[in-house]
């Protein structure tokens, strides 16, 4: 995810005086977990397209997902040679020499840059290719489930480097021996740390059930006149979950957590070089993960794509909220729906 998409807690609305707020929630408890159950009920059961609506399943997703998808500007460093992707051109600096090729030129410069700086994977003769159809919008995407997404990217030409120009700038993502502590698997072995994340979630997190209901009583009974959710709101950092055990989430903090731990490494270095993103589904205040791969096929360039919601992996079986939830993580399914893909 790129900085200026990430999500702020700060939801605005007035603040009330310590006393006078536990005083209004204190008021208001008794319909709290009827408002919470409806609403909980409202967003499991409708608008998926039982009743009303539609989901992932039904939904054409092309235009979602292209809508942001592109190469933004990305600075890389690989031993003493640094990559920089910027205005239309690939800057590679080593310690003897520094190159600039820009894209709109013929091939055989970038085969040589990749040469002479011996960088893994060609990396300028790859970006060089499949930078201008990114920028176009020349490309194919499918969607899979997760077992699927994964086969699909295995038996596919991985570019890892337009994966990462997708990426484009991150900051302030966590150590990678942070993410290897909590996941206990290896970052850059993609499939165990899609799995190692939720088993983390599972370990050292809970769902912020508390602030869930003072937000509905906010925004459903109250009208977002006051802000309620304060007190509930903790640190969820990685660094926090891991000393803290039981630290609460929301769906929100879920998603930014795990866009964070599956881009802890770059693409060059996993196993399957991916790419997360935030959907947003408005229709039920609702956000979760999706993850695609920059390949090549007969075709030419494919994203396969698939979605992932580590809410559930903490939200089985969870007090008020326990209605049919499934602790699969993978959501692909009729149960989520997209409004935007944020990139």
């Amino acid at each position: 995810m790129k900085p200026a998409d990430r999500v702020s807690d700060d939801d605005g609305g007035a603040s009330l005086p310590e006393y006078s707020r536990r005083g209004l929630l204190g008021r208001v408890a008794g319909g709290a977990a009827a408002v919470g159950g409806a609403k909980a009920v409202d967003n499991i059961l409708v608008g998926y397209g039982r009743l009303s609506g539609t989901n992932l399943l039904a939904q054409d997703l092309e235009p979602l997902a292209s809508d942001e998808f592109g190469p933004s500007p990305f600075r890389l460093t690989h031993r003493e040679t640094t990559l920089r992707y910027e205005d239309e051109a690939i800057t590679v600096t080593g310690p003897e020499q520094s190159q600039r090729f820009r894209l709109t030129a013929d091939a055989p410069p970038a085969s040589r840059i990749d040469a002479a700086h011996q960088l893994p994977g060609r990396p300028v003769t790859e970006l060089h290719a499949d930078v201008p159809l990114l920028k176009t919008g020349d490309v194919s995407f499918s969607f899979h489930s997760l077992p699927e997404f994964l086969s699909a990217t295995s038996n596919a030409t991985p570019r890892p480097y337009s994966t990462l120009a997708v990426r484009g700038r991150t900051e302030d993502e966590p150590a990678v021996e942070t993410i290897r502590e909590f996941t206990g698997s290896e970052p850059s072995r993609t499939p165990e740390l899609i799995s190692g994340l939720a088993a983390g979630f599972q370990q050292h997190a809970r769902y912020n059930t508390e602030r869930y209901l003072a937000r509905t009583i906010q925004f459903n009974l109250l009208l977002d006149t006051v802000s309620l959710d304060e007190p509930f709101r903790q640190p969820t950092t990685f660094e926090a979950m891991l000393e803290d055990g039981t630290s609460p989430l929301l769906c929100w903090d879920f998603t930014e957590r795990s866009i964070e731990a599956l881009h802890a490494v770059s693409p060059f270095q996993q196993t399957i070089p991916i790419v997360a993103a935030r959907v947003d589904d408005t229709r039920h205040g609702h956000v979760y993960t999706a993850i695609a791969s920059v390949v090549r096929d007969e075709d030419g360039l494919h994203v396969p794509m698939t979605f992932l919601d580590y809410r559930n992996a903490v939200l089985f079986d969870e007090g008020v909220l326990s209605l049919p939830f499934s602790d699969e993580i993978g959501a692909f399914d009729s149960r989520h729906r997209a409004t935007k893909i944020r990139w």
